[in-house]
Parts: structure tokens; C-alpha cells; sequence
């Protein structure tokens, strides 16, 4: 038994513990670690555990735990072979039955799209966890030039180099290519730019063009439109050279084609066009067709989530393209269905005319349609696309190149974290059950937070992003994406200097950069309220966050970001899926934060009325319920914007 002295304790904060022992095995704290080589389910399943608690550890810090916890360098460089070790015994087990939970907890309630049960999703669990430790172990000789140090670091580089090259996981394979970048600056020149080479290798940087067009030269496309654009659609289409093969009128399905010649390079595009009945995805498991679209009306972000439901499973490599204003904020939605599909979508708002002699989208459309004869890199025809300035002046669209920017929308494991900030793949997360009706009073759950599925702080966060897009006091802050979930708190701990506390929400903001970006954290106490709460609760803490901060609005008197912050939940409670529940929300969710209970609901939405250019709210709409509330209201609403943090409900 190593001497209690000689085993380093690593973790702080809401993460679990772990202890560092004299061999370079992780293990949880009192537990000893099992010998190698490794026999036995029970003991993956410990070194598992091990590995599992430091990877979270790392997940939370911004400096490597090796360097904050001061881990000597002897220690470091013997973790390397034990996680060789580890890795090898769980790859021995792969393919039996015998493989026990690796991970601190098993996976019954798994994260929606994860299918997180079994040996085979511990496995996966063990490998990001690893890779996610081996990362943070390189990072830590940052700057050193010993030889040791350089020796150390490149060990631990080339043993994720080969673990990224094993992976088939398609979600943890992302993950681990996108957590490159985040060590590259730590590595020197030759490893960074292998690094940076195989980010280029396995991030989608072209269509699979061998696979289309190996048995000929057809480009099969199968597109939705809303009923409203379809007869815009087709008439465009035959602007740009498509003919007609069979014309389904304004309600029916036609089909149009056109031959492209690009120097010996032919290609035929027919492409099946027909109004959307909730079938967007309706061909994903047709193995002729290569690219699946839509153009119409977001519906709130509602129409694409509808035709997911029953959607059929993809076969073969597709593209889909789904163009409508604000396609990031269901990008995770999509990519749970059909995480091999290259995806293209919106960022903000997507903009055409009455006549559709304007359409964004459909320009966009035909450009990549034509850099697809090209037979163009993603990043061709995402530089074709933004150099037409006049249909496309805000650089609207994102690709499946941009990896690195569909992460600051994407939450791959559902805890509750943006990718962007998330090293971690967990396939270990639990779902709380919801309850409508004590969905405002306080739970505690039996799981801890950085366990519990956060996919509704995810999407509350982009609900915002898309509801300020549509109020004119915000609109100007949406032009970048500067929120982000940060998964679930645990209430009983202080609040972090810095950090505004409303209820059951903490935001903290981070000013370290060119611009200030904003991180959502949720009460893992109220885990069990609903989608349409956290909407509501994300978009006020967020909505008061970024006014507060922000230089922009200092112009702005308290009680008017107050009102301005509720007339965007009024929006998002108009516009969410659950019909009939609106008022009850409202009524639990005021004197939750701690606002006026008497506030009424319709008068906020009647509000908006006031300038329909903005759906979400406007100046107008606050001068207007400035002149109806109650002086009493008005001072009660500017001291509650006024007060920089409220005791948390525990």
C-alpha cells in the first residue's frame, strides 16, 4: 500500500475527487488502484472510475490539474503507460459481454441519442475520459524544453494520435479532433502542426464525392419547401436553367434537372421538389439520394424538430441542407438524428422579398449546388456563398467545415455544456424525470449535477440567442454568439465573485476576450422543471445578464431592460411547443425570481403589438407598458433589475 503521502489528492469545486498514486494510477479517493496488468471487469471498472473523476476535473479548470495540483514530472510521465494499459485491457474486452461499467456510474438513464447503455457505451466513456486526461498531461509541459519534457510530451501525442485514429464513435470521434485545438498552442511546432493536420483530415472539409459519383454523374436531391416558397422556388429554379420533367403544381411533388459541364466534369442535378408536410427527412434511408433540404419558415424553431419525429435513419454518406432563419438553434436536435450527415445551415435570420425576386437562401442554394459541379472543398463553397455580399451580406450560413464554430451550438452529450467548452464526452449523464406541476419548487436530486442531462439549459440558451435576434433592443448583440450553457450548479455552494444569481439560474460572464461572453448555469435542484421553464428562466437570467454588461445598454433605465427582459419571455412562451401552459409558467415563474407577482402575462404579449417589425419585443412596447403598470410596479421592477445578485433557492 503506497504511503498517504506519497498519493496526491486532485479536485476542487463541484467535481468528484481523485487521488494520483505513486504508480500514475487514478483512482477515487480511499479506494486503491487496481494492479497492473489489469484482470477482471471489477477492475476496469475501477480504473475506469479513475480515469473518468480526473477527466472532469480537467473539463472544469482552464490550467491543467497536473500543473495546479504541482504533480512532479516522474509522476506525470508514469500516468502515460498506465492509460496505455487501461486502454489496451478495455480494447481486449470489446467485443464480450463480460465488460463492467467503467465509469463512476452507469448508464440507465441515458442522454437522449447517446444509447449509453452497456459495455460497449463504457468503453466509450473509458476513451473519452482518457484522451481528455492524456490531452490536459501534454498540455502541462507547455513551454518546457528539457529533453524529458519534450520526450513526455510527444509520448503522450502520439498515444492520442493513435487513439484518434481507432475511434468510430462518430460523436466522441468530433470531440476528440475538435479538443486538438485546444492543446495546440502547448505543443511545439511539430506536433502542433500534425495536430493541425489531422483536424484537416478528419473534420468534413468536402463532400464524398468518390462515394456519390462512382457509378455516374447524377447529383439526386430531394428538397422540402414551405407551402409559401415552393411556387417562388420553381420559378427560380427554371431562371437558372432547371427544366421541368414533371410539374406537381403548387400542392405536388415536381422534379427539374439541369446538366452542368465543368471542363471534362459532367453532372446531373434532378432534384424532386415538393411543398413540407412534417417529411423534410423523408429520404435519409434512400441510398440514391445525396442531399436532403429544406427552405421556409423556422416556425420558431419548431418545423425542422417536427418532420425529426419518425424521421427514418440515415444510409449512405448524406448532406442536408436546412435553410431558415436561425438553423443553429436546432442544430443538436438534427445532429442527434444524423450524426454522420454533413449539415449547412443558418446562423440568424434568413431574408427574401414578397415576389422572391430576393431569397438568401436560395442563392445560397444554387451556389453550392454550383460548387458542387466544381466538385469544391467545403471551404470553396463556403468562400463562393460569402462572397456574394448582396444575397448574402451578413455571412449567414454555417458549414460543416466550420467545426469548431457549430460547437459553440452544439451540446454532443447533453450535459448541459457548449462543446466549445466541453473536453469531456459524457455517456454517463441521467435524466431527471420533469414535473409540470413542482417544476418551480425545489428537488433535490439523487444524481450529482455534472451527471443530470442539462438539454433543457441548452436549448433555453438558444432560444435566447434566437428571441434577441428579434427584439430591437438586442438585436445588435446576435450578431456573434456569446452565450453559452454551462450545465447544472449545485445551490448549496457560494456564489463565485463575479457571478449574478437570480433564482435558479447563475450567469457568469468573462470579459477576457474581444468580447464579453456570457455562461448559463441552471440549479441542478430544479433538474426536474420543463423545457418551456428553463426557456423562460434561461432568456430572463441571460436577457438581464447581457444588459447589465453590456456598454450598449447603460442608455437604458433598470425598469426598461426589466421590461425588455419579459417581453422576451412573453415571446418564448407564445412560441414553444406546449400550448395551454403559458399562464401557469408565468404565474410560478414571477415570484420565482423574485419579480412582481402581479404582472400580467397578456399585457406583455399585447405589448409586442406594438411594432410588429419586432416580434420579440421593442422600444415602443416598453414605452407602452411603462404608461399601463402601476408607478408601484415600475419601482419594483427597477430596484429587482437594479440588484447585481439575489440569495439562490436551495
Amino acid at each position: 500500500m503506497a504511503n498517504n503521502s506519497s498519493v496526491k489528492q486532485i479536485g476542487w469545486g463541484n467535481q468528484p475527487r481523485v487521488s494520483l498514486h505513486p504508480a500514475g494510477a487514478f483512482a477515487a479517493p480511499g479506494v486503491l488502484p487496481p494492479t497492473v496488468p489489469l484482470s477482471g471487469p471489477e477492475a476496469l471498472a475501477d480504473a475506469g472510475d479513475g480515469l473518468y473523476r480526473m477527466a472532469s476535473i480537467v473539463d472544469d479548470q482552464l490550467l491543467s490539474p497536473f500543473v495546479e495540483a504541482r504533480i512532479s514530472q516522474d509522476l506525470r510521465a508514469k500516468v502515460l503507460p498506465w492509460i496505455e494499459q487501461v486502454l489496451g485491457y478495455a480494447s481486449s474486452l470489446e467485443n464480450t459481454s463480460a465488460a463492467a461499467p467503467v465509469s463512476a456510474a452507469p448508464s440507465s438513464a441515458a442522454a437522449p441519442g447517446l444509447q449509453a447503455e452497456g459495455a460497449r457505451a463504457q468503453e466509450r466513456q473509458l476513451r473519452a475520459s482518457a484522451g481528455v486526461v492524456i490531452l490536459s498531461l501534454a498540455e502541462s509541459f507547455a513551454g518546457k524544453t528539457s529533453r524529458d519534457a519534450v520526450r513526455i510530451q510527444r509520448q503522450a501525442m502520439t498515444l492520442y494520435f493513435d487513439l484518434l485514429a481507432r475511434e468510430d464513435d462518430p460523436v466522441l470521434l468530433e470531440q476528440l479532433v475538435i479538443n486538438l485545438d485546444w492543446v495546440i498552442p502547448a505543443l511545439p511546432s511539430e506536433l502542433a502542426s500534425r495536430s493541425r493536420e489531422i483536424m484537416r483530415q478528419k473534420i468534413p472539409w468536402t463532400l464524398p464525392y468518390e462515394v456519390w459519383f462512382a457509378g455516374g454523374s447524377v447529383l439526386r436531391i430531394d428538397w422540402k419547401c414551405g407551402s409559401e416558397f415552393l411556387e417562388g422556388w420553381i420559378r427560380r429554379l427554371k431562371g437558372e436553367g432547371f427544366k421541368v420533367v414533371t410539374d406537381g403544381g403548387s400542392y405536388g411533388e415536381s422534379v427539374l434537372n439541369k446538366d452542368f459541364q465543368v471542363g471534362g466534369t459532367r453532372t446531373s442535378v434532378e432534384l424532386n421538389i415538393g411543398p413540407e408536410r412534417g417529411n423534410v427527412f423523408r429520404k435519409m434511408s434512400d441510398p440514391s439520394i445525396h442531399i436532403v433540404g429544406y427552405d421556409g419558415h423556422s416556425d420558431w424553431g419548431r418545423k425542422i424538430p417536427h418532420s425529426l419525429h419518425g424521421a427514418p435513419p440515415q444510409s449512405e454518406e448524406k448532406a442536408i441542407f436546412y435553410l431558415l432563419c436561425c438553423g443553429k438553434q436546432i442544430l443538436q436536435k438534427v445532429r442527434d438524428v444524423y450524426p454522420r450527415a454533413q449539415i449547412v445551415t443558418t446562423f440568424n435570420s434568413s431574408r427574401f422579398s414578397a415576389d422572391f425576386s430576393y431569397s438568401e437562401d436560395f442563392t445560397a442554394f444554387i451556389h453550392m449546388v454550383n460548387g458542387i459541379a466544381h466538385r469544391e472543398t467545403w471551404e470553396q463553397i463556403r468562400a463562393r456563398v460569402n462572397k456574394d455580399w448582396y444575397n448574402n451580406p451578413e455571412k449567414n450560413y454555417l458549414f460543416p467545415a466550420e467545426a469548431l464554430a457549430q460547437a459553440r451550438s452544439l451540446d454532443r452529450d447533453h450535459d448541459g455544456q457548449a462543446d466549445m467548452f466541453d473536453r469531456l464526452v459524457d455517456f454517463n449523464t441521467f435524466d431527471v424525470v420533469t414535473d409540470a406541476l413542482q417544476e418551480f419548487s425545489p428537488r433535490v436530486p439523487e444524481t450529482p449535477p455534472y451527471r443530470i442531462v442539462g438539454t433543457r439549459l441548452h436549448f433555453g440558451v438558444q432560444v435566447f440567442h434566437t428571441l434577441a435576434h428579434f427584439n430591437e433592443v438586442l438585436e445588435g448583440f446576435t450578431h456573434d454568439l456569446r452565450v453559452f450553457s454551462n450545465g447544472w450548479y449545485d445551490p448549496t455552494l457560494p456564489v463565485a465573485p463575479g457571478v449574478i444569481e437570480r433564482g435558479p439560474t447563475r450567469v457568469r460572464t468573462d470579459g477576457s476576450g474581444n468580447a464579453r461572453r456570457y455562461f448559463f448555469q441552471g440549479s441542478s435542484h430544479f433538474a426536474h422543471a420543463t423545457e418551456e421553464a428553463w426557456r423562460a428562466l434561461a432568456v430572463i437570467a441571460l436577457a438581464t445578464a447581457v444588459m447589465t454588461h453590456e456598454q450598449a445598454y447603460q442608455r437604458y433605465p433598470a425598469e426598461d431592460r426589466a421590461l425588455n427582459a419579459l417581453l422576451l419571455v412573453a415571446h418564448g412562451l407564445e412560441v414553444d411547443d406546449m400550448l395551454g401552459r403559458d399562464e401557469a409558467i408565468w404565474r410560478r415563474f414571477l415570484p420565482a425570481l423574485g419579480l412582481p407577482v402581479e404582472l400580467s402575462l397578456s399585457a406583455f404579449q399585447s405589448a409586442k403589438k406594438a411594432d410588429a417589425h419586432w416580434y420579440a419585443g421593442s422600444n415602443k412596447a416598453i414605452r407602452v407598458l411603462k404608461t399601463q403598470l402601476l408607478p408601484e410596479q415600475v419601482a419594483a421592477l427597477r430596484a429587482w433589475a437594479l440588484l447585481p445578485q439575489q440569495t439562490g433557492v436551495v
